[in-house]
Formats: structure tokens, C-alpha cells, sequence
């Protein structure tokens, strides 16, 4: 049994007397104090079997049952024949019977101090083919093996051996890095994370001592100490099938057993990981080469594509330092909707979401590249060692800066404002912030007053006229005859802006013009033929209904006039209520919200929009008769008509400055 044999090694390795015995002093403070197992297991029995007789279990009576003569010293043949008879006397009692219903097989898991010295310890008993070990560290690699015990405590053979390396601690979540300047931009984003936060080297404080001395002393001695642990790579190297000697004496294995020796050393044999480890394995010995070089020693290089020597695999495995990498997910575009309405992201997001790796490293900070703008990404941080690594970190929501926006454009000037219209980068944006300054007043070296009041305006510097969802803008209170400079910035759901666009200068008109219904033929000179852009100036005429209700008729739509079905009053009349006369509006086009193909594939946004709708701004507007009256739009309202509506007569527009551009909703 184990103890025999146990018992036997102890026995032989003692101090023996002549006659190769031990003195009762000397057995006694063997089983004691070198083999407590042995003694309790006599001690168990002694009950079973009346061991010691009458008499109580002792250390006298134990001896006294071994060797009854009055010599004093004991042989091994007298002890070896004593366990012998104790065994046997034990099994023919039944032993240590078991309760009914108790397992007949019971394991014990050992876990390996030293593979060198194979050393062994007891770390747990369990009935079941399966258990778990705790009181680990982690990121530390051990080795297993299992053995059974019957109902007879007869042992069977150990298992084959199995390598676990255990898990690093979890790191928290990456950080945007502040200290490097605008960490969100369009397309790329700027992370860091505490070095020391981030990684437990998973030894206690003794064992970490013993680690660092032994890395100075490998570093002192180009070789590793000699106890590797439970994990020997020098043993498991020299256990490879390919591996051989070289004439100088370098132990070495083929390259082709790269794969075996991972997996033996409990490290995962992935193709990634294969891979991975010949780049390490190449970038030590380029650094071993460089140190050699400095040092005024020469070094050769190895052909690491050929083979492999157990130095290196030794300064691979020992090695500490630490590899960062950054997962992300696909990313989600933010939806771009009117009004500033946006998708709202989930409560809790599982790491499970980010798949794509896009950062590897060393350093505790790096730059994820390659991203799509105003796109709504998760990312998580993972460790790794040569040994081992960790899970992945918990889920850092960011989204990324919209991308620059087209220069703004000028769509109509007065003399004391300017509207201005701009477009999106691709993947849109949900505000917009348009800023603005002074560039010369050019009355100011005419009148004092106008001097004055620029002074002051330029002392403002970038004033921001405009911030809002909307991407039409009327800059109001602005100086006569000047010329100010425009830019615009889109700003994602976070506040985060982007880079802004290019500057566009602008000049006010010199005077105020008044648009009235009297002098509308002097204005309204371009007939319009469905080619309205944001920023005319139109003029339009509808036909008025009233319904049974005494109401006008307006569309499902509360801001939208229904458009007239008939021409003649009667069959307005039979189909939509009483015609009660026509109405015509003088209006500035605000908003469109036609969106073409086109636009809607640079954009990046859903599909695009067939219906035609626009938003007005009106300046004037008249009525035929008094009847209708009380259908007089007030100036400055807003209301949205549909395009037909506009068109079903004659349209008219104001000609455009040759200052202001103008661009047509089919591009």
C-alpha cells in the first residue's frame, strides 16, 4: 500500500544504527513527525483490530505491538512484517465499513509543488468525478492529477497529469484619454488605463520576492533558477518528440512542435496563439541581440521559423510583460431624425458584443483607428500574458464625433441678417453649432457710430448664432454692409463636436429691402417651375374652402393646407365645402424635407423621402375677398404646404444675389 511504500523510503533514508535498525525514540519521531499518515492510520485500525490489546493506543504500546523484546532498536524486515500483519488483520475485520449507500470509489486531487522534485500534495477528497479547487492565484499555471481510493483505502496508480493555468484578474474598462488632446474625433478614438489597476500578478507577497530575485538572477546568469515549479519548461522542452542538441551543446526543438509544447505547458494551441508566440519569441531574441550589441558582445540570431532553443522558450514563458487589447463592437449609426430625435441604447450591454479586435499592445494607451463617424461603438479591454489571460473587462459605451460638415452656404442676405444652409458629413449629425465673426464693417471708416459698433464686434471674436437641430439658419442683428465670416460644427448625441467645416464669408446688404404686396411685380420676376430650393423668397397663390363645420379645410397634417381638387367654385363647392375666395403668400422657404437618392446614399441615412414638403416663413399675404378675411396669415408664421399645393398655379420667386448660392434638392 502507500503508506508501506512510503514508510520504506523514510525508513531507509534515517540514520540507522550498525545493524541497519532505528531506536524507539527514532521510529517514533518518524511517524510523528515525518509521516503523521502512517500513525493515523494505525492509530484508525487499532480500534478495528485491538491493535494494541487491552491496552490504549500509545506511542508505548504501538512499540511494544511492533517488538515485543526487551532489545530496543527495530528493524526495518520487524516493521515492514508488523504493517503487513496490521493490513491483513485489518481487511479480513471488513475494514472501514461504509454506511449503506456510500460511494465505493473515492478521489483525491493532488496538486504539484515541484515538478523537478516531484513533489506532491493533497488538496482535496470528493466522491464525485468532478471538483472545484479554490484558493488559487491567478494567472499562475498548475498541474493536477487524480487518484482513486476504494472502500479498502487501497489506492490506484496517479493519472496522467493535466496543466491549468489560471485566468488574470478581470481589468476594468478602458478610459478616453483627456490628457492627449480631442480623444473622440471622427474616425478615431484615444485610450488609456491604469498599468497598475489593470494587472494582479496572481503570487502572494513571498512568492512575488522569490520571482523578482530569481529574475535577476536569471538576467545575472543567463539561466532560470532550477526549481521552475509545477510547470518545468526545461522538462517539458526535452519532452518533445523533435528535440535534440546542437554541437555547442544549445538544447533545441523544430518549430513544427510549437503547437505540442503550448499545449503542454497548459497554454492555449490556437493558430492565433502559435503565431503570436513566434513573434514574441523573434522580438526577445532581436532585443537579446540589441542588449548583447550594446554591450560589446557578440550574439548570434536564430532561425525561429526553424527551430526553437530552450533559452529562449524559458525568457518567453518567465516573461512579465503584459499585452493590452481593445475589442470593439460592429457599431450602431445613431438614427438621424428630425427634431433631435435619436435611438436610445440598450440599459446593459453584454462584452459578448464586441468581436472585433482593433488595438494590441504594450504601452497602457493606444489609439483605435478606422472607425465610421457619428457611430455609436462598445469597446472592452483584455489582458494577456505569455501564460494566461483575462476575461474581458465590463462595456465603455462612446460614440464618435460627426464628420466635418460641408461650408456653409449663403441663401439670402438683408441688410441687418443672412440665412445660411449647410449640409452634414456622411452618417449626419444631431446638432449643429454655427458660429460667426466680424470681418470688417465697411462703413466704419465713413461714420463713427458704425466704427464703434465693429470695434466692439470684433472684440467678440466667434460668437455662436445658432445652435439646434435644424440645418438652415436666419443670423439676425447683424451690422449693415459688413462682411462677417460663417462656420459650422455638427455635434453628436454625447455633445461631442467635430471637426468644424471650412469658413465662408458673407456681406449684409447696404439697405433694408421691403417686400409689399404693392411692389411684389418688382420683386417677383423668376417664374418658378418646381425648381424652389431652401432660402427663396416665393410667391404663390391657393384657393380657399370652408367646411360644414364653417372651418377651413386643412390636410392630416395641422400645418399643411389642403390642396384645392377643382378650378371652378362649384365643384370645390359639391367635393370639399364652400370656396370663399383665393389667398396668395409672399413666404421665405425655411426647411425641405425632400431628401434624394442621391444625398441619402452620402448621408448614410434610411430611405429617402418622396413626398415633398415644405416649410414657409411668411412675410405678407392677401385675400380676394372680405369673406376670407379671416384667413390673413400674420408676418413670421410658420407653415408646411405640400409642393403640389404651392405649384397648382402660377410661382414666382425673388432673383437671387449673385453672392448667395443655391442648390437644388435633386442634387
Amino acid at each position: 500500500s502507500r503508506h508501506i511504500r512510503e514508510m520504506e523510503t523514510l525508513f531507509q533514508q534515517a540514520t540507522l544504527t550498525a545493524d541497519a535498525s532505528l531506536s524507539r525514540e527514532q521510529l517514533i519521531d518518524l511517524l510523528e513527525n515525518k509521516h503523521p499518515a502512517t500513525f493515523r492510520f494505525l492509530e484508525k485500525t487499532s480500534a478495528t483490530i485491538k491493535l494494541t490489546g487491552n491496552h490504549e493506543f500509545n506511542s508505548t504500546s504501538l512499540l511494544d505491538a511492533i517488538d515485543s523484546s526487551d532489545d530496543n532498536n527495530i528493524t526495518w524486515a520487524d516493521f515492514h512484517a508488523f504493517l503487513q500483519r496490521t493490513a491483513q488483520a485489518y481487511q479480513a475485520k471488513g475494514g472501514d465499513k461504509r454506511r449503506d449507500g456510500s460511494p465505493q470509489v473515492r478521489y483525491i486531487v493532488q496538486q504539484c509543488l515541484s515538478e523537478t522534485t516531484r513533489k506532491w500534495k493533497e488538496v482535496l477528497t470528493t466522491k464525485f468525478g468532478q471538483s472545484t479547487v479554490n484558493g488559487l492565484a491567478s494567472g499562475v499555471p498548475y498541474r493536477f492529477r487524480v487518484i482513486a481510493l476504494n472502500r479498502n483505502n487501497l489506492e490506484s496508480a496517479p493519472s496522467a497529469s493535466c496543466v491549468v493555468t489560471t485566468m488574470l484578474e478581470t481589468p476594468p474598462p478602458p478610459s478616453i484619454d483627456d490628457r492627449r488632446g480631442d480623444p473622440v474625433s471622427a474616425r478615431e478614438i484615444k485610450f488609456a488605463w491604469d498599468k497598475t489597476a489593470v494587472f494582479a500578478s496572481g503570487l502572494n507577497q513571498r512568492e512575488q520576492r522569490k520571482h523578482a530575485i530569481d529574475n535577476i538572477l536569471s538576467e545575472w546568469t543567463d539561466a532560470g533558477p532550477d526549481d521552475e515549479g509545477a510547470v518545468s519548461v526545461k522538462k517539458t522542452f526535452r519532452r518533445q518528440t523533435t528535440f535534440r542538441k546542437t554541437d555547442n551543446d544549445m538544447e533545441i526543438i523544430s518549430s513544427s512542435d510549437m503547437a505540442n509544447i503550448l499545449r503542454d505547458l497548459g497554454v492555449p494551441d490556437t493558430r492565433e496563439k502559435v503565431q503570436e508566440t513566434f513573434l514574441a519569441l523573434k522580438a526577445e531574441e532581436e532585443r537579446l541581440v540589441d542588449e548583447a550589441t550594446a554591450r560589446g558582445r557578440t550574439m548570434g540570431r536564430t532561425n525561429v521559423s526553424e527551430y526553437i532553443s530552450l533559452d529562449l522558450m524559458k525568457r518567453w514563458w518567465n516573461s512579465d510583460n503584459i499585452t493590452y487589447e481593445i475589442f470593439r463592437s460592429e457599431g450602431t449609426q445613431v438614427e438621424w431624425k428630425p427634431h433631435g430625435k435619436v435611438a436610445v441604447s440598450a440599459s446593459k450591454i453584454s462584452p459578448s458584443v464586441c468581436k472585433i479586435p482593433c488595438y494590441k499592445g504594450s504601452k497602457p494607451y493606444g489609439t483605435v483607428r478606422g472607425l465610421a463617424p457619428n457611430t455609436l461603438y462598445y469597446f472592452t479591454l483584455r489582458l494577456s500574458t505569455s501564460r494566461a489571460q483575462s476575461c474581458s473587462s465590463k462595456v465603455i459605451e462612446i460614440t464618435t464625433a460627426p464628420d466635418t460638415p460641408e461650408q456653409p452656404v449663403l441663401i439670402s442676405s438683408d441688410a441687418r441678417e443672412l440665412t445660411l444652409k449647410w449640409y452634414p458629413g456622411k452618417n449626419g449629425a444631431h446638432k449643429y453649432l454655427l458660429e460667426g465673426k466680424l470681418h470688417e464693417a465697411l462703413d466704419a471708416h465713413t461714420t463713427a457710430s458704425v466704427a464703434q459698433a465693429a470695434k466692439k464686434e470684433k472684440e467678440r471674436g466667434w460668437v455662436t448664432y445658432f445652435e439646434g437641430h435644424e440645418n438652415t439658419a436666419k443670423v439676425v442683428k447683424l451690422l449693415a454692409n459688413s462682411a462677417y465670416y460663417f462656420r459650422v460644427s455638427c455635434l453628436n448625441t454625447k455633445g461631442v463636436a467635430g471637426m468644424p467645416s471650412k469658413m465662408v464669408i458673407c456681406r449684409t446688404e447696404p439697405r433694408r429691402q421691403s417686400l409689399q404686396p404693392k411692389n411684389a411685380d418688382e420683386f417677383f420676376t423668376i417664374e418658378c417651375t418646381g425648381d424652389v430650393v431652401v432660402g427663396d423668397t416665393i410667391l404663390f397663390t391657393e384657393r380657399l374652402y370652408i367646411g360644414r363645420d364653417g372651418k377651413l379645410l386643412t390636410s392630416s397634417n395641422p400645418l399643411a393646407f389642403t390642396r384645392s381638387l377643382g378650378a371652378d367654385g362649384s365643384r370645390g363647392e359639391s367635393r370639399l365645402g364652400r370656396y370663399v375666395g383665393e389667398r396668395t403668400i409672399a413666404a421665405s422657404v425655411l426647411k425641405d424635407i425632400y431628401r434624394s437618392p442621391r444625398h441619402t446614399l452620402e448621408v448614410g441615412v434610411a430611405k429617402p423621402i418622396s413626398r415633398r414638403m415644405l416649410r414657409l416663413e411668411v412675410i405678407w399675404s392677401t385675400v380676394s375677398t372680405e369673406e376670407a378675411c379671416d384667413h390673413v396669415l400674420r408676418k413670421d408664421a410658420i407653415i408646411q404646404m405640400d409642393e403640389e399645393q404651392i405649384f397648382e398655379f402660377e410661382t414666382f420667386r425673388v432673383p437671387v444675389s449673385p453672392c448667395c448660392a443655391r442648390r437644388l434638392p435633386s442634387c
